[in-house]
């Protein structure tokens, strides 16, 4: 059985959004000054180039995950956009490591807004108000896939439930405004213990639903 469930996340709204596709003029504006980055790991007070006001494009040709949690020597009204080209996902971490001045704020709080490996943007535009990034655009592009822990599966009372990495035939997840899809497909798993009555799957990407909206079976 294939299952497709819809989460909302406790979230802070941003000023404002837009949507727009990859290859769109609006992403990539005629004056913005367009740089290509390889980092991986967590970049925090990322300086990638030299704010001057002028709209910035970054394409994200990572190998790798990149987590980025805050740009350095922000401009009061800079636009910048990243676009991910490379191997690897790109995440967005809400207001933590980097300086205060610097951090990101994003419309879901809970876990990082993710971009799937070579194809997902995001915007932001520095508020000299709030001193913060805030996150004013975004589409992840494909499904991200987590990695695999066993850790994640658990049940209630005394009851355990085992799930190894075979019987995990899917697994992956897609945020788009404040809501979280999550599809998964698992097979072979078994219950032990003393049985009970639920068993519990963590939300990937490290978000925390606030209403599970409902529920679709797929019959395969």
């Amino acid at each position: 059985m294939r299952c497709l469930f819809a989460f909302t996340l406790a979230i802070a709204i941003p000023a404002s959004a837009s949507a727009q596709t990859i290859r769109s003029s609006v992403v990539t504006p005629a004056n913005a000054f367009v740089a290509s980055v390889t980092a991986t790991g967590t970049q925090s007070d990322y300086a990638p180039v030299a704010f001057t006001g002028q709209p910035v494009v970054i394409r994200a040709n990572n190998a790798s995950a990149l987590t980025i949690t805050g740009f350095a020597n922000p401009i009061d009204g800079q636009e910048i956009t990243i676009v991910s080209v490379g191997a690897g996902n790109v995440f967005f971490s809400h207001q933590t490591t980097s300086t205060a001045t610097n951090q990101l704020t994003n419309t879901a709080t809970s876990g990082a807004t993710p971009l799937a490996a070579g194809s997902g943007w995001a915007r932001y535009v520095y508020d000299g108000t709030a001193a913060k990034w805030r996150l004013v655009g975004h589409e992840q592009g494909g499904w991200v896939t987590p990695t695999f822990s066993a850790a994640d599966y658990t049940a209630n009372g005394s009851m355990t439930w085992t799930v190894d990495a075979g019987d995990v035939s899917l697994l992956r997840y897609r945020l788009s405004g404040k809501t979280l899809e999550v599809l998964f497909t698992l097979t072979a798993t078994s219950v032990g213990g003393t049985l009970n009555t639920d068993l519990d799957c963590t939300i990937p990407g490290g978000f925390t639903a606030t209403t599970r909206l409902d529920y679709f079976p797929v019959k395969k």
